[in-house]
């Protein structure tokens, strides 16, 4: 049963992780200006 457990925290994580970054992509943060460039410089 832990490992059932496991699977589903897993699960929420990466929803967590992926809601996230959506939410970092339509606002963009001051506070993470330099990651924000660095993506700017890959997308271009």
């Amino acid at each position: 049963g832990k490992r059932k457990l496991i699977e589903e925290e897993e699960k929420k994580l990466k929803k967590e992780r992926i809601r996230l970054q959506d939410e970092e992509k339509k606002s963009p943060k001051p506070k993470n200006s330099e990651g924000k460039e660095d993506n700017e410089i890959l997308d271009n």
